[in-house]
This record gives C-alpha cells, structure tokens and sequence, in this order.
C-alpha cells in the first residue's frame, strides 16, 4: 500500500491529463523528467549517462487517443532530451551517447500492476504512462526477428518497413524518423545536440532556408531532404564519422565516405559533382576519382544522382 500511495503521489493527474485521458504535452514533461533523473542517477565522474531505449505503457484507451500523434511528437521529445544534456554538459563534459540511436516503443496494457525482469513494479492506470528506461536496447536495425520485453511482447517489423505507408501524412514534418512497428520507432542521435531536430522543423518552409540547392532521396517510403550551403559538400554512408553541415550522411551501409562530392563554383555560377564509387549522372556513369586526383562533371539543375545503382538523389538548384 505504501509503494501504490508514493507512485501515486509522484505520478499527478493534471501534469498528463485532460479529462482523464494523457496529452502530448504530458507525455512530453513525464518523458523528459523521467530522462533527466536517470542521468543524474547513472553519471559518473565527468561521464554523462542516460538512458536511450523507452518502453511506454498506457491503458488501451490512452494509446489509442495519442496513436496517431506520436510521430510528431516524438521529435520534441527528443529536443527536450538534448536539451537537458546542454545543461549538464558543465557538470559531465562527456556526452558520448551510449548507444547508437533513440529508441521508442508505446504499448497499450491492461490496468493494473505490471511485473518486470528489469525493474520494480509499474502500476498502468488511465491517465498516467509507466516507463521503463535502459542505457543500452537490442539493436533493432540488425536483427531477424525480436521481441521488447517480456511483458510486451510486440512483433518488430523490419527492413525499415513503414506501417503508414497508405496515411496521408507530410513526411517532412519527421523527417530522421524511423517507424519500424506499430507504436515502435527508432530516432537517429545528433553529435551537434539538436541541429537535425531544428533541420526537421524548418523544412515545413524550406524555401525560408536559403543555401544553394536542394538534395533530395527516399527511404523508408518518405523524401528526406538535404540543403547545400557551402561551396564543397560531401555525400557519405552510414560509416561517416565526420559532422557538420557540410556532410550529407546518407542511412545507407554500401555508401563509402565521401562516396560523392558536390562543389559550387562562384565565379562560373555553376555545379559540378566528383565519385569515388559507382555513380551515375542522368543514367550516365561517372568516371571514379582516386585519392587527390578529382575527376569533376558538370551537374546540371534537376539532375538525378545514382549511387551503386540503388539510391537515387534529386538535385535542384535554389
């Protein structure tokens, strides 16, 4: 009885409800408290640890009234989360994140008390999430077939398989985004803390955002965008170490680094792109560059760049 009146002390109605039922905007509080304590609890030294893998549990009732909502908010979640590891850069200077990406899984549980390997007992109940947070999860990106948790055991669908497909949904406004199941998503770390999430809001008016031209590829069934701003920019895989706005990282595993560069040249007023691996311009192949030795190619407006003859990039001029 005592540890249900503390849980229930801790877990106030009016921080997630509205009439009864969880808000985004409680969901967003609850999640970036529940972030911020474990970071203070976990870091040690000048490590800062905290945790990147949340299963949320909600009765059917709260799940079903925040579904359709959780792709977008997810990304202010994520801002809340960066935000937070900003402030306590002074105290833990290392923010190396401990694992690769974000990870999300929202499930809908009976009411009641729910028994966990991992942690103690949550209590699920209409208005409230109970949230189990680890530093570490399995990584979902590379395994065949995967359950969450003993308690909610969720079928992971695989191969960036996008469940919303067939939903009339603007895909630029979660741009980063990866929908791998039914209320379960994967969300990329940034190194700068924040620049992608600010990318992700601005390109609702990318016309707003100035730069030279305009990249942009599909993946998981929605065009993701990139804009170029510097004279030189480089076209990586997924193995990219290097950051900044000059690197168009690509989440692709065949791609090399700099598998493709881009340069503006000012005085000409002209594009012209160089390939260190299989490319093609407009179906033509491109002679590779090795080393220092760059073999460049006129790019001309609303040409379309092949790489390995699997990913295709449009590229228009601002």
């Amino acid at each position: 009885m005592d540890f249900l009146k503390k849980m229930l002390d801790i877990f106030k109605p009016e921080k997630l409800t509205n009439e009864g039922l969880i808000t985004n905007e409680g969901l967003l509080k609850e999640l970036s408290s529940h972030f911020k304590t474990m970071l203070k609890s976990e870091s040690v030294g000048q490590r800062m640890l905290y945790p990147m893998s949340f299963n949320i549990l909600m009765t059917p009732e709260d799940y079903e009234s925040r579904k359709q909502s959780l792709p977008f908010v997810l990304p202010q979640v994520v801002a809340g989360f960066y935000k937070i590891i900003k402030e306590m850069r002074v105290k833990y200077p290392d923010y190396t994140p401990p694992a690769k990406y974000w990870f999300f899984q929202f499930s809908a549980c009976q009411v009641g008390e729910v028994q966990s390997n991992n942690t103690a007992s949550l209590i699920v109940r209409k208005g409230h999430i109970a949230t189990v947070a680890n530093l570490l999860t399995f990584d979902i990106k590379e395994a065949n077939n995967v359950f969450a948790d003993t308690n909610t055991r969720m079928s992971i669908k695989l191969d960036d398989s996008n469940v919303m497909n067939d939903v009339n949904v603007n895909w630029n406004a979660i741009k980063s985004l990866d929908i791998i199941g039914d209320g379960t998503f994967c969300y990329n770390f940034d190194n700068n803390l924040g620049g992608d999430i600010q990318r992700v809001t601005d390109y609702s008016s990318v016309t707003d955002m100035g730069g030279l031209a305009e990249l942009t590829y599909s993946r998981g069934g929605r065009n993701l965008h990139y804009i170029m701003k510097d004279n030189l920019i480089h076209i990586s895989g997924r193995s990219e170490k290097r950051s900044g706005r000059a690197f168009f990282i690509l989440e692709e595993h065949d791609i090399k680094d700099s598998h493709v560069q881009i340069k503006y040249l000012p005085s000409d007023k002209r594009f012209q792109i160089a390939a260190f691996g299989p490319t093609r311009l407009n179906s033509r192949k491109l002679v590779e560059s090795s080393g220092g030795d760059l073999i460049w190619h006129d790019l001309a407006n609303n040409s379309s760049i092949f790489i390995n003859d699997e990913i295709s990039i449009k590229f228009e001029i601002k």
